[in-house]
């Protein structure tokens, strides 16, 4: 459960629990370090410290960009590197050890969530995303560099809810790491399952489900399931 919830940037001093020294030395100097960085506030920010929060230079905010910490994220980090944009994006970090990079000039919109014990989530340089929800539980998603992905998009590495063999025996679906290699353009309303791997400069068509990895680079992936349907290709924005 998220508490000491901190409203807006420009309002920390209201935080829970907090007492006004220590809003003042503390949560002030994140204010300051936030407002500073990014000239904009964040819609919410909830357990935000100068360790687990890392902004560079001319990052931008629009629209309503919140980024939650729960009370076990102890030694997880959201670093945002020079010139990113933010928009309409909800970070929410549940676990201890968890990293979340947004690499430089990238354009991110939607839901980044990480849960559980030391997850990973990679976004590469010059990325963009419409609106896309991205889950690490279980296991780890990376997003190579210069990549495009429209809208209602999901990438998850579990399934979330185990499924074990009548009568028991070992879960039959674990998490298993994502991989988006470079140059990837992902349509509208695409789904990619755990344990896929997408090769440097392919496309996958509008409302496909990804649920295995392939191997040929600049190809055309589509349908459901998703399968090659032609190859030897290159796009461009």
């Amino acid at each position: 459960m998220f508490n000491k919830v901190v409203g807006r940037v420009g309002d920390f001093f209201f935080a829970l629990g907090v007492s006004l020294k220590d809003r003042r030395s503390g949560v002030d100097k994140v204010k300051n370090k936030v407002e500073d960085g990014v000239g904009k506030k964040f819609r919410k920010a909830v357990n935000v410290s100068e360790e687990n929060l890392k902004l560079g230079h001319g990052v931008k905010i629009s629209g309503n960009v919140d980024i939650l910490f729960s009370d076990s994220s102890q030694g997880s980090l959201v670093e945002v590197e020079d010139g990113v944009e933010l928009k309409n994006l909800k970070i929410e970090v549940k676990g201890k050890d968890c990293h979340l990079k947004v690499g430089r000039n990238a354009k991110f919109a939607g839901h980044i969530l990480l849960v559980g014990r030391g997850r990973k989530i990679a976004i590469g340089s010059e990325s963009t995303a419409v609106n896309v929800y991205l889950m690490a539980r279980d296991a780890d998603i990376t997003i190579g560099e210069r990549c495009m992905f429209s809208r209602g998009i999901e990438i998850r590495s579990s399934d979330v809810h185990k499924i074990y063999p009548l009568g028991g025996g070992e879960r039959i679906n674990p998490g298993r790491d994502v991989s988006i290699g470079d140059h990837v353009w992902i349509g509208a309303k695409v789904m990619v399952s755990k344990g896929v791997y997408i090769p440097d400069g392919c496309v996958l068509g509008a409302c496909s489900f990804v649920n295995k990895s392939f191997g040929d680079k600049n190809c055309v992936i589509a349908g459901s399931p998703a399968k090659v349907v032609k190859k030897d290709v290159e796009w461009e924005r």
